[in-house]
């Protein structure tokens, strides 16, 4: 096994944590008076998936986390609200990010 495929396989070791911890952290999220700090800690993960999975084969991860990271950011900026089709996005980025890794 060559050093990439170690790094490829570490890597996917650790993505269940991680985004575990996604999730963890957006589930303090008040909905009613959404923790900006919160949306940014969760957006500066993301982030890091989206530019990271491909680079290890998860193509599907980064496209979905790069979705997702646009969405917070915008969130983040206040150009939109968290109404509750911003919500049901989100959610489902987050659902579309677990499943590509079990693809994988």
């Amino acid at each position: 096994m060559d050093e990439l495929e170690e790094l490829r396989i570490e890597y996917a070791r650790e993505l269940p944590g991680r985004l575990d911890e996604i999730e963890r952290l957006w589930n303090r999220v008040d909905y009613s008076t959404p923790d900006f700090q919160t949306i940014t800690d969760v957006r500066n993960l993301v982030h890091k998936l989206a530019g990271s999975g491909s680079l290890y084969g998860f193509e599907g991860l980064s496209e979905s986390a790069g979705e997702l990271d646009s969405l917070l950011k915008r969130l983040d900026r206040s150009e939109i609200e968290l109404t509750e089709e911003v919500l049901a996005r989100i959610l489902a980025l987050l659902n579309r990010m677990k499943e590509s890794i079990r693809l994988t």
